[in-house]
């Protein structure tokens, strides 16, 4: 008998030693004695988040990976889903321009595995991105006898493949240094064909500031993005698009701070079918610059049709190419009477061999590699995997394009704007951009520019934005910025702009 009380006592001791090796923080700077409080109520909100679309994205799109679909949430799952609602009562309390939600393809990564899943390498000082290059290249800086911070790119063999201090070296295949690309436009990156298991971003050097603008600026552009399932199909949004997420069972909404609801999504017009070649009829000469102005002030070149629906990158970091493309169809929709044809960033991603495809690109190649192809194909005939060679068997879309236009300040981009959407990189690896939900972004806690998106308009307070990480994110893939004419305005939007001119 004493023998079963012993074995018995033995029992209670390796349950209660499990049971504190689960209880306890899992993750760093969590508010664990308010993360106790909640955890009961915190089980209800993350079964409820994975019923939403923006979490049933984040499983599709391998954002995030369930241990068990169908079963309770996990401890890590339950302090990832607290922390997220950390962020978004703290980004609340900045000035009430934006809202921010928990209700977001992103919600479960940290702060930290966001920025490396947008691009941004950690490290301070260690100079400028190049986005979307491969994992195997990380960013370290470290700090040498003369207290002077020395940047080393490194493979995964820990093999130095590129060693400086000023930040403004890039290496190419052979292990060689060259200079960077952002002030030699002609020293392309070694081409890498999109692999079917891409990475995430590295570091290059930062575009050149406004204040002191290049002639043909070259600035790489990534962000790896989801994709709704295995194969993307054009314009999710359309009703002539691939498949949208089904609808979701009907629960508590997760919440969502910040004042004021969420404004009326901009009208979405069918894209025309367009041309796929270029009409003899086509007009010679460019739009005037009130083609994009609406009656009540400002630019939006949605609301004339001229700009298709946010679509999704996926696991591959092809923001740059992204970018491109809707660019490119919306320069194209203008000058064709506003008839939309949408382009393959497939093409760009995998057949564009200046650029490194899903490890990351520069916008402006990407258009000089459109310019000397003759042409983008349409997005019907390419559609976008993420991977694959390139192949030639697609329908293009034929145009001529003259080359890629630099934008110096917010009043160049107005002005652009009033002709044409614009590429721009911004500073996304950040908190603000990862719970974004509607209204006016004003601010990020970032300055690394890691992403590519397209500006398409304008109003009186705010920069108009294309996103490339979906429907589910923001306000139907896209967001507002601030308008500002300081530095280089909001989340660095007016650090490097371009535009295709035809």
């Amino acid at each position: 008998m004493q023998s079963c009380f012993i074995i018995a006592a033995i029992a209670s001791a390796i349950a209660t030693s499990a049971t504190l090796a689960i209880e306890k923080p899992l993750h760093a700077g969590i508010d664990y004695h308010r993360y106790l409080q909640q955890k009961d109520a915190l089980r209800d909100d993350v079964a409820n988040y994975f019923q939403t679309q923006a979490g049933q994205a984040a499983i599709k799109r391998d954002i995030w990976k369930r241990e068990d679909r169908e079963g309770d949430a996990t401890d890590d799952e339950l302090q990832r889903f607290f922390m997220a609602k950390q962020l978004v009562e703290k980004l609340s309390e900045q000035p009430p321009n934006a809202n921010f939600t928990t209700e977001s393809p992103f919600t479960m990564l940290t702060t930290k595995e966001f920025q490396e899943y947008v691009g941004l390498s950690t490290g301070e000082g260690s100079a400028n991105l190049l986005l979307g290059e491969h994992p195997e290249h990380r960013t370290h800086v470290t700090t040498n006898s003369n207290s002077r911070q020395s940047r080393h790119i490194v493979d995964i063999n820990g093999k130095v493949v590129v060693d400086g201090s000023s930040g403004d070296t890039t290496n190419n295949s052979n292990g060689r240094v060259h200079p960077n690309p952002l002030l030699n436009p002609t020293s392309a990156p070694q081409p890498i064909q999109p692999t079917s298991n891409p990475g995430l971003p590295t570091r290059v050097p930062q575009p050149t500031p406004p204040s002191q603008p290049t002639i043909n600026p070259s600035f790489p552009t990534r962000a790896p993005r989801p994709t709704e399932g295995a194969a993307p199909q054009p314009n999710p949004m359309s009703p002539t698009a691939g498949p949208r997420p089904k609808p979701m069972p009907t629960h508590p909404p997760s919440p969502t701070f910040g004042p004021g609801p969420a404004p009326a999504p901009d009208p979405k017009p069918a894209p025309g079918p367009g041309p796929t070649t270029s009409p003899s009829t086509s007009p010679s000469t460019s739009p005037s610059p009130s083609d994009g102005s609406n009656s009540g002030g400002g630019v939006n070149w949605k609301t004339k049709g001229c700009v298709s629906e946010a679509r999704n990158q996926g696991q591959c970091g092809s923001c740059w190419a992204f970018a491109t493309a809707a660019a490119i169809e919306s320069a194209y929709c203008i000058k064709n009477g506003n008839k939309m044809t949408q382009l393959s960033e497939q093409q760009i991603t995998s057949c564009d061999t200046s650029n490194n495809g899903c490890n990351g690109g520069y916008p402006n190649k990407a258009i000089e590699w459109a310019k000397s192809n003759g042409g983008v194909c349409s997005l019907e005939s390419y559609a976008y995997t993420g991977q694959g060679q390139c192949k030639s068997d697609c329908k293009k879309v034929d145009f001529q394009i003259k080359g890629a236009q630099s934008v110096t300040g917010a009043s160049g981009l107005e002005q652009a704007l009033q002709k044409q959407p614009v590429i721009v990189t911004v500073a996304a690896g950040n908190n603000a951009w990862k719970q974004y939900s509607s209204g006016v972004l004003s601010s990020c806690d970032t300055t690394a520019q890691d992403h590519a998106v397209l500006v398409y308009g304008y109003t009186n307070d705010a920069w108009l934005v294309k996103n490339s990480w979906g429907a589910t994110w923001g306000e139907q893939g896209s967001l507002r910025m601030k308008r500002s004419s300081e530095g280089t305005g909001t989340c660095g939007i007016l650090t490097t702009m371009v535009y295709p001119e035809l």
